[in-house]
């Protein structure tokens, strides 16, 4: 299952009492993904699947690419939705916190496909494959992989 939650600089959290309710912290300013595509949980969809109240936030910002949303929440612009396997080295290095913990955990999947034996796989698939079964231990299905 992926993982979705919130996320913000540690210097936009400090703004904050430690008490702070999280609809202070989102009220503030949230991060939107304005993107085409739909696949991605909006922010009231997070916030009706978590069962916290919508909040509309003090300021609104809407960037329609996801690196340029992290990068605006890591600048301390506001809180973003983060999926847990694409910001995990933010986590880690401190750049980005999660102001609460709740999370939401979806039932989407991504699949990739290989033709088995009616055809060659080039080399640059083959890296890309490997390197993205790397970069999710565990959560992966191998079954047909050489």
């Amino acid at each position: 299952p992926e993982e979705v939650f919130p996320v913000c600089s540690p210097n936009y959290l400090a703004q904050f009492q430690a008490d702070s309710p999280p609809e202070e912290i989102f009220g503030k300013a949230l991060l939107y993904l304005d993107d085409s595509q739909k696949d991605w949980v909006t922010w009231t969809e997070w916030f009706e699947a978590v069962n916290y109240p919508v909040v509309k936030p003090k300021n609104r910002v809407n960037i329609n690419n996801y690196p340029m949303l992290l990068q605006a929440a890591i600048n301390g612009q506001g809180v973003a939705l983060a999926w847990g396997s694409l910001v995990d080295d933010y986590l880690q290095s401190g750049a980005l916190v999660r102001p609460v913990e709740t999370v939401l955990r979806t039932h989407a999947n991504f699949s990739m496909l290989e033709p088995g034996d009616r055809g060659v796989i080039p080399a640059s698939v083959k890296h890309f494959r490997n390197w993205l079964l790397d970069q999710l231990p565990g959560q992966v299905g191998q079954k047909g992989l050489n």
